[in-house]
């Protein structure tokens, strides 16, 4: 009574019968006939969020670059009283080009040195006969190098 094709099965006084059907993966209409216009509105929609999110991460490297800009701007830059910045400050004081008169500049920042270390060799020194003794040697090396 019992055929390949099918099967009976005994469980808890029930007869259930298995067929071979065939499956419901397999369509029998064939392929679906996808619309060109959907498709290619998707497609659309697809490329305009990738520049979309482009163009925000552009925005926002701008935003940064302005944002460190201002906060360049905005600081205040501190006087340095070197040698180099006194004299680049006179010249620049003066209406004088640094670069167009370099053997001045050259000159002015050796006499900034030479007055930086009277000032401090007068702070340091107490009596009076060291300080003149330092003052005569900064001359006597003044005159040597010129």
């Amino acid at each position: 009574m019992q055929s390949n094709e099918n099967k009976l099965t005994r469980s808890t006084g029930i007869l259930t019968v298995k067929l071979p059907f065939q499956s419901k993966s397999k369509s029998t209409s064939g392929n679906k006939r996808v619309s060109r216009a959907l498709s290619r509105a998707y497609r659309r929609v697809e490329t305009q969020e990738d520049q979309n999110e482009e163009l925000r991460r552009k925005l926002k490297t701008a935003q940064k670059r302005l944002q460190r800009y201002d906060q360049k701007k905005n600081q205040v830059t501190p006087i340095t009283n070197t040698p180099n910045g006194k004299t680049d400050r006179s010249l620049k004081e003066s209406g004088i080009d640094q670069k167009s008169v370099p053997e001045v500049r050259k000159k002015l920042i050796y006499g900034e040195c030479l007055s930086l270390e009277v000032k401090l060799a007068k702070e340091t020194q107490g009596n009076m006969s060291n300080r003149k003794h330092i003052i005569k040697h900064i001359i006597h090396r003044v005159q040597e190098e010129s």
